[in-house]
């Protein structure tokens, strides 16, 4: 498919962007996480129970793939960009549309980064090589990583403003 307006955003920009998502990912485990933990021991303490370190092992991973599928379904699926990639100025658009993912659209791109991480992260470094700068996630799920900069500079309005030694605009041919 063609895009004239929307060039593919650059693999350091896209690199950047999910650094940034990860390190919030990562506070908002810290916190989630933590109280998911400290209210499970609480429970086993009110029922006289052991606490079994396997069991908050697991509660931790459910709440960091909880954290991580939610976080990027609900950034991209209600507010159209993470804050990563909003600080980055790139955006994931739909392929077929050309216009922001829907919610179910998101859903199942954040599956999609499961998948790209499954693959020891080459779904994420093929990005780098593949001229279209698509990632494994993107062609599972037909979007793009488009750079806003660009499709922001295309649209901008140019003005002739060809003035003469005379102050003359020549292509308006109105004194200035």
């Amino acid at each position: 498919m063609e895009l004239t307006k929307h060039k593919p955003a650059p693999f350091s920009a896209r690199f950047t962007a999910m650094t940034i998502d990860l390190m919030i990912i990562a506070c908002l485990q810290i916190l989630l996480g933590s109280s998911v933990i400290l209210l499970y021991g609480l429970f086993c303490n009110l029922l006289g129970i052991e606490s079994l370190e396997k069991t908050e092992e697991i509660l931790s991973q459910f709440c960091g793939i909880f954290l991580f599928i939610g976080y990027f379904t609900m950034s991209v699926g209600l507010f159209g960009n993470t804050a990563g990639k909003y600080v980055t100025n790139i955006q994931i658009i739909s392929e077929k549309t050309l216009s922001p993912l829907s919610p179910m659209q998101a859903f199942q791109r954040s599956l999609g980064y499961i998948l790209s991480s499954w693959t020891y992260a080459i779904g994420f470094v093929m990005a780098y090589f593949r001229q279209d700068k698509k990632a494994l996630h993107d062609l599972v799920c037909q979007t793009i990583v488009v750079d806003k900069r660009v499709a922001a500079s295309t649209a901008q309005l140019i003005l002739p403003l060809d003035y003469d030694d005379s102050g003359v605009n020549s292509a308006m041919g109105k004194t200035g």
